[in-house]
């Protein structure tokens, strides 16, 4: 199938113009509501409030349903002090942020929210499917085989119908 869903939705959303018209527009008026107290920085504590403004701005802006069929509520605190530690691993240990750490930082934490929604999804998806084959399985008494094979196909179908979806 390609790449892996999350680099797929990766990749759509640190390209697409919209989400970094968005994440500059959320970063200035986090800048604005500080006060300029630091040098075009925002605080760490700013983003969970900064998840939520974002959140709401793509959902309107950007061309792609992406976020409107995965993500259509704003990421957990979880989600969102998961994407900060994600991206202070592979840097310095310091509580601000820059414009271009806060773009990576909304990359990270929207790839993740979008990913754990589509794994939900198909998890479900495919639980109540196998259960459905299965229990036409037993009551035509169809051999194993043949149900095992109906279930891996419908399996794969549902990855494949959510993974396509994702752009």
């Amino acid at each position: 199938m390609g790449i892996s869903a999350s680099k797929r939705v990766r990749h759509q959303l640190s390209t697409s113009q919209e989400f970094s018209a968005s994440c500059n527009t959320v970063f200035s008026d986090l800048q604005t509501l500080t006060q300029h107290t630091s040098n075009s920085e925002i605080f760490a504590y700013q983003l969970p409030d900064a998840c939520i403004r974002l959140h709401d701005s793509l959902l309107n802006s950007l061309p792609s349903p992406i976020l409107k069929s995965w993500c259509p509520s704003p990421p957990s605190r979880t989600q969102v002090n998961g994407a900060y530690r994600s991206l202070r691993r592979n840097s310095s240990p310091k509580e601000t942020l820059n414009s271009d750490e806060f773009k990576e930082f909304a990359v990270v934490l929207f790839t993740d929210a979008v990913v754990s929604n589509v794994t939900k999804k198909v998890a479900s998806r495919v639980g109540v499917g196998i259960a459905g084959i299965a229990g036409v399985g037993v009551m035509a008494r169809v051999g194993g085989g043949l149900v095992s094979s109906a279930i891996g196909v419908y399996a794969l179908s549902v990855a494949a119908s959510v993974y396509i979806s994702l752009g």
